[in-house]
């Protein structure tokens, strides 16, 4: 007779507790792979396509060359924002976990077509572009959202475990607080990326009109 291991309800939500597990690595990997994918993605893109972005991205920094300092710093900050605001909602959703797992991979593969598509349409231009103008600002925004995806999978597990698990449900208060608190921190780094996307704007974008 086959002897199953018993299940219950206290070792199904240790599995699911990623304690054990380094999210952050786990998410930088998934960022890292979505930038791979999409710099090797434009090497299968036609040169139609190819073209028709080249003419978007050169129209767009022709047009900040040509705006104020705040027209470029709240462009920068409204750019930004709505994938945090995603992510930050995503965590109060008990199964949002896809959608903040889904965000750094999406960052990264736009990240990664960008870049390669400057190589390669540009060349040495284009890898100074990605310098001195994505580079700089990337870093951090990066930075806030594999830190801020992370946070929301781990609230979003607790909301899981609120449902079915009892214990869990005193901890609310606290878990939000640490939630927002570590949000607002998030949305400063964020208006300090926006600012050092807009200083670099200013300063070298006009060298690659």
């Amino acid at each position: 007779m086959l002897n199953f291991p018993i299940l219950r309800t206290r070792n199904i939500f240790s599995l699911t507790s990623f304690k054990k597990v380094n999210l952050f690595k786990i998410l930088f990997i998934i960022f890292t792979f979505g930038f791979i994918f999409g710099a090797i993605l434009i090497a299968f893109n036609k040169q139609e396509a190819l073209n028709q972005l080249g003419f978007v991205m050169q129209n767009y920094i022709t047009t900040r060359v040509k705006q104020s300092f705040f027209a470029v710093f709240f462009s920068s900050i409204f750019k930004f924002f709505p994938l945090v605001l995603l992510i930050l909602l995503a965590g109060f959703i008990p199964v949002g976990q896809p959608i903040s797992f889904f965000v750094p991979i999406f960052h990264g593969l736009g990240l990664g077509i960008c870049t390669s598509f400057l190589y390669y349409s540009r060349g040495f231009n284009g890898f100074l572009f990605c310098i001195l103008l994505i580079a700089p600002c990337e870093i951090i925004f990066s930075f806030i959202i594999i830190l801020a995806s992370k946070c929301s999978i781990q609230l979003s597990n607790k909301m899981f475990k609120n449902i079915f698990y009892r214990r869990f449900r005193q901890k609310n208060n606290l878990c939000l607080k640490e939630y927002f608190s570590l949000f607002l921190v998030l949305l400063i780094l964020l208006i300090v990326a926006a600012l050092v996307d807009t200083l670099t704007t200013l300063i070298f974008a006009r060298f690659f009109v």
